[in-house]
Protein backbone atom coordinates (compact mmCIF):
# COMPACT_ATOMS: atom_id res chain seq x y z
CA UNK A 1 0.00 0.00 0.00
CA UNK A 2 1.47 3.49 -1.04
CA UNK A 3 -0.15 6.26 1.35
CA UNK A 4 -0.95 9.54 0.53
CA UNK A 5 -0.36 10.99 3.94
CA UNK A 6 1.81 11.00 6.51
CA UNK A 7 2.80 9.37 10.25
CA UNK A 8 1.89 12.13 13.00
CA UNK A 9 2.41 12.63 16.48
CA UNK A 10 -0.04 9.71 18.57
CA UNK A 11 -2.70 8.66 15.88
CA UNK A 12 -1.80 8.08 12.61
CA UNK A 13 -3.36 8.97 8.96
CA UNK A 14 -3.26 6.96 5.89
CA UNK A 15 -5.20 7.67 3.25
CA UNK A 16 -5.21 5.51 0.34
CA UNK A 17 -7.39 4.78 -3.21
CA UNK A 18 -9.74 2.24 -3.24
CA UNK A 19 -8.12 -0.10 -5.45
CA UNK A 20 -4.52 -0.70 -3.23
CA UNK A 21 -4.78 -3.64 -0.93
CA UNK A 22 -6.15 -3.52 2.36
CA UNK A 23 -3.50 -4.09 5.24
CA UNK A 24 -5.15 -2.63 7.94
CA UNK A 25 -3.15 -2.98 11.68
CA UNK A 26 -3.92 -4.21 14.22
CA UNK A 27 -4.85 -1.38 16.28
CA UNK A 28 -7.30 0.14 14.24
CA UNK A 29 -9.61 2.34 15.76
CA UNK A 30 -12.13 3.94 12.79
CA UNK A 31 -12.51 3.75 9.39
CA UNK A 32 -14.21 6.42 7.27
CA UNK A 33 -15.18 6.86 3.86
CA UNK A 34 -14.41 10.69 2.36
CA UNK A 35 -14.77 12.79 -0.29
CA UNK A 36 -12.83 15.89 1.16
CA UNK A 37 -9.37 16.53 3.39
CA UNK A 38 -8.73 14.05 5.06
CA UNK A 39 -7.73 16.44 7.58
CA UNK A 40 -11.54 17.33 8.78
CA UNK A 41 -11.87 13.59 9.91
CA UNK A 42 -9.27 13.61 11.82
CA UNK A 43 -9.77 17.04 13.35
CA UNK A 44 -13.30 15.64 14.30
CA UNK A 45 -12.10 13.23 16.70
CA UNK A 46 -9.09 15.33 18.03
CA UNK A 47 -5.70 13.95 16.56
CA UNK A 48 -2.73 15.01 16.36
CA UNK A 49 -1.20 14.51 12.94
CA UNK A 50 0.47 15.51 9.62
CA UNK A 51 -2.89 15.77 7.64
CA UNK A 52 -2.98 14.11 4.60
CA UNK A 53 -5.01 15.58 1.69
CA UNK A 54 -6.11 14.00 -1.53
CA UNK A 55 -8.81 14.95 -4.36
CA UNK A 56 -11.58 13.07 -5.69
CA UNK A 57 -14.99 13.24 -7.16
CA UNK A 58 -17.35 15.94 -5.98
CA UNK A 59 -20.14 14.06 -3.52
CA UNK A 60 -20.77 10.40 -2.63
CA UNK A 61 -20.52 8.06 -5.33
CA UNK A 62 -19.19 4.72 -3.77
CA UNK A 63 -18.42 2.09 -4.98
CA UNK A 64 -16.35 5.05 -7.45
CA UNK A 65 -12.76 4.28 -7.63
CA UNK A 66 -11.70 7.60 -6.34
CA UNK A 67 -13.35 7.32 -3.42
CA UNK A 68 -10.40 6.70 -0.83
CA UNK A 69 -10.98 5.35 3.03
CA UNK A 70 -8.89 6.75 6.21
CA UNK A 71 -7.74 4.06 8.64
CA UNK A 72 -7.07 6.61 11.92
CA UNK A 73 -5.44 4.45 14.52
CA UNK A 74 -3.69 4.65 17.80
CA UNK A 75 -0.21 3.67 18.81
CA UNK A 76 -0.42 1.50 21.77
CA UNK A 77 0.56 3.37 25.12
CA UNK A 78 3.52 0.73 25.65
CA UNK A 79 4.83 1.08 22.22
CA UNK A 80 5.33 4.37 22.90
CA UNK A 81 7.09 4.36 26.17
CA UNK A 82 9.66 2.01 24.23
CA UNK A 83 9.63 3.91 21.38
CA UNK A 84 11.26 6.63 23.78
CA UNK A 85 13.73 4.50 25.64
CA UNK A 86 11.06 4.50 28.92
CA UNK A 87 11.17 1.48 31.31
CA UNK A 88 7.50 2.22 32.23
CA UNK A 89 6.15 -0.80 29.80
CA UNK A 90 8.89 -3.14 30.68
CA UNK A 91 7.93 -2.59 34.42
CA UNK A 92 4.38 -3.44 34.02
CA UNK A 93 2.56 0.07 34.28
CA UNK A 94 1.34 0.06 31.17
CA UNK A 95 -1.82 -1.80 31.94
CA UNK A 96 -2.76 0.66 34.68
CA UNK A 97 -2.19 3.45 32.65
CA UNK A 98 -4.49 2.26 30.02
CA UNK A 99 -7.33 1.26 32.50
CA UNK A 100 -7.47 5.06 33.59
CA UNK A 101 -6.50 6.67 30.82
CA UNK A 102 -8.15 5.30 27.60
CA UNK A 103 -11.18 7.65 27.33
CA UNK A 104 -9.13 10.76 28.17
CA UNK A 105 -6.57 10.27 25.69
CA UNK A 106 -8.58 13.06 23.24
CA UNK A 107 -8.96 15.30 25.70
CA UNK A 108 -6.98 18.40 27.11
CA UNK A 109 -5.15 16.61 30.04
CA UNK A 110 -2.54 18.35 32.22
CA UNK A 111 0.09 15.83 33.62
CA UNK A 112 2.77 16.62 35.54
CA UNK A 113 5.54 13.89 35.74
CA UNK A 114 8.28 14.18 39.14
CA UNK A 115 11.30 12.90 37.51
CA UNK A 116 12.51 13.40 34.22
CA UNK A 117 14.76 10.42 34.11
CA UNK A 118 18.54 11.80 33.76
CA UNK A 119 21.72 9.96 32.23
CA UNK A 120 24.05 11.38 34.23
CA UNK A 121 25.71 8.47 35.76
CA UNK A 122 26.71 9.19 39.34
CA UNK A 123 22.93 10.80 40.04
CA UNK A 124 20.81 9.39 42.41
CA UNK A 125 18.23 7.28 40.46
CA UNK A 126 19.97 7.74 36.76
CA UNK A 127 18.32 5.92 34.12
CA UNK A 128 21.66 4.60 33.09
CA UNK A 129 21.45 0.85 33.17
CA UNK A 130 17.89 1.09 33.26
CA UNK A 131 16.53 2.80 30.58
CA UNK A 132 15.88 1.23 26.45
CA UNK A 133 18.13 1.40 23.31
CA UNK A 134 17.36 5.42 22.04
CA UNK A 135 16.19 6.85 25.71
CA UNK A 136 17.10 10.50 26.07
CA UNK A 137 15.83 12.56 29.22
CA UNK A 138 12.56 13.28 29.24
CA UNK A 139 11.42 9.49 27.29
CA UNK A 140 8.43 9.09 29.31
CA UNK A 141 7.22 13.16 29.26
CA UNK A 142 7.57 12.63 25.34
CA UNK A 143 5.46 9.21 25.58
CA UNK A 144 2.78 11.58 27.35
CA UNK A 145 2.72 14.13 24.99
CA UNK A 146 1.77 11.52 22.06
CA UNK A 147 -0.53 9.59 24.04
CA UNK A 148 -2.27 12.73 24.90
CA UNK A 149 -2.91 14.38 21.74
CA UNK A 150 -4.61 17.39 23.39
CA UNK A 151 -2.19 17.32 26.74
CA UNK A 152 -0.36 19.61 28.30
CA UNK A 153 2.84 17.66 29.70
CA UNK A 154 4.87 19.16 32.51
CA UNK A 155 8.47 17.48 34.26
CA UNK A 156 10.00 18.68 37.58
CA UNK A 157 13.33 17.40 38.04
CA UNK A 158 16.95 18.29 39.92
CA UNK A 159 19.36 17.27 37.19
CA UNK A 160 20.61 19.82 34.81
CA UNK A 161 20.27 17.29 31.64
CA UNK A 162 16.76 16.84 32.50
CA UNK A 163 15.76 20.41 31.04
CA UNK A 164 13.94 20.77 27.41
CA UNK A 165 10.73 22.65 26.04
CA UNK A 166 9.10 20.86 22.89
CA UNK A 167 6.08 21.14 21.53
CA UNK A 168 3.52 20.81 24.46
CA UNK A 169 5.85 19.94 27.42
CA UNK A 170 7.66 22.04 29.82
CA UNK A 171 9.94 21.26 32.31
CA UNK A 172 11.14 22.76 36.08
CA UNK A 173 14.45 22.38 37.71
CA UNK A 174 12.92 21.89 40.70
CA UNK A 175 13.32 19.75 44.07
CA UNK A 176 9.61 18.10 44.41
CA UNK A 177 10.02 17.72 48.72
CA UNK A 178 10.65 21.91 48.59
CA UNK A 179 6.95 23.61 48.59
CA UNK A 180 8.63 27.00 47.95
CA UNK A 181 10.56 26.03 44.81
CA UNK A 182 7.05 23.89 43.50
CA UNK A 183 4.77 26.70 44.30
CA UNK A 184 7.63 29.14 42.60
CA UNK A 185 7.50 26.79 39.69
CA UNK A 186 3.81 26.35 39.20
CA UNK A 187 2.25 29.32 40.25
CA UNK A 188 -1.43 28.40 40.96
CA UNK A 189 -1.44 25.25 38.02
CA UNK A 190 -3.33 22.36 38.87
CA UNK A 191 -3.52 18.75 36.93
CA UNK A 192 -5.51 15.85 36.05
CA UNK A 193 -2.68 13.38 36.81
CA UNK A 194 0.79 13.97 38.72
CA UNK A 195 3.32 10.73 38.39
CA UNK A 196 6.19 10.46 40.90
CA UNK A 197 8.57 8.64 39.48
CA UNK A 198 11.37 10.41 41.24
CA UNK A 199 14.16 9.68 43.72
CA UNK A 200 12.16 6.72 44.70
CA UNK A 201 12.89 7.10 47.99
CA UNK A 202 9.81 6.93 50.25
CA UNK A 203 9.94 10.14 52.58
CA UNK A 204 10.32 12.34 49.18
CA UNK A 205 7.64 10.05 47.68
CA UNK A 206 5.12 11.01 50.74
CA UNK A 207 6.88 15.02 50.80
CA UNK A 208 5.50 15.29 47.20
CA UNK A 209 2.44 13.88 47.34
CA UNK A 210 2.05 16.67 51.00
CA UNK A 211 3.32 19.70 48.57
CA UNK A 212 1.12 18.57 45.38
CA UNK A 213 -2.06 16.65 46.27
CA UNK A 214 -3.91 19.96 46.43
CA UNK A 215 -2.90 20.75 43.12
CA UNK A 216 -4.87 17.83 41.73
CA UNK A 217 -8.19 18.67 40.19
CA UNK A 218 -11.25 16.80 41.13
CA UNK A 219 -11.84 13.24 39.73
CA UNK A 220 -7.74 13.32 39.12
CA UNK A 221 -5.22 11.14 39.89
CA UNK A 222 -2.03 11.06 42.09
CA UNK A 223 0.34 8.07 41.13
CA UNK A 224 3.56 6.96 42.80
CA UNK A 225 5.59 4.54 40.82
CA UNK A 226 8.27 2.13 42.52
CA UNK A 227 7.52 1.46 45.98
CA UNK A 228 9.76 -1.29 46.48
CA UNK A 229 9.61 -3.97 49.28
CA UNK A 230 11.20 -1.91 51.95
CA UNK A 231 9.25 1.49 50.89
CA UNK A 232 7.25 2.71 53.95
CA UNK A 233 4.11 3.83 52.18
CA UNK A 234 3.54 0.14 51.80
CA UNK A 235 3.41 -0.15 55.86
CA UNK A 236 4.72 3.15 58.71
CA UNK A 237 3.74 5.73 56.31
CA UNK A 238 0.35 4.08 54.96
CA UNK A 239 -1.89 5.02 57.50
CA UNK A 240 -0.23 8.42 57.34
CA UNK A 241 -1.21 8.70 53.66
CA UNK A 242 -5.04 7.59 54.26
CA UNK A 243 -4.67 10.45 56.93
CA UNK A 244 -3.25 12.66 54.83
CA UNK A 245 -6.01 12.62 51.99
CA UNK A 246 -8.70 11.72 54.44
CA UNK A 247 -12.45 11.13 52.71
CA UNK A 248 -10.69 12.82 49.57
CA UNK A 249 -9.65 10.03 47.67
CA UNK A 250 -9.85 6.38 47.33
CA UNK A 251 -6.17 4.62 47.25
CA UNK A 252 -5.38 1.35 45.17
CA UNK A 253 -2.00 -0.20 46.39
CA UNK A 254 -0.36 -3.02 44.09
CA UNK A 255 2.45 -4.80 45.96
CA UNK A 256 2.87 -6.58 42.89
CA UNK A 257 4.15 -3.84 40.42
CA UNK A 258 4.94 -1.43 42.84
CA UNK A 259 2.60 1.32 42.32
CA UNK A 260 0.03 3.61 44.56
CA UNK A 261 -3.10 5.41 43.16
CA UNK A 262 -5.25 7.78 44.83
CA UNK A 263 -8.20 9.21 42.63
CA UNK A 264 -9.56 12.10 44.27
CA UNK A 265 -13.34 12.26 44.57
CA UNK A 266 -15.38 14.25 42.78
CA UNK A 267 -17.69 16.49 45.16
Amino acid sequence: MQPDGQHGLGLRAIVFRRHHRLHHPHHLLRLYKTRCAAARIVADIGTHCVYAHYKCDTGWQSPSKHIGVLFVYMEFLGDLFNKYGSDKDRNGYTPYYDSLFKNLRSKPVSLLEIGIGTMIPEAYSSMVGYSLPGYRPGGSLRAWRDYFANGTIVGMDVQPDTQFTEERITTHLVDSTNREAIDAALGASTFDVILDDGSHYDEHQFAGLRHMWHRVRAGGYYIIEDLQPWNRLHGEFRPLVKEFVGNDATLFFSEAKNILILSKIIR
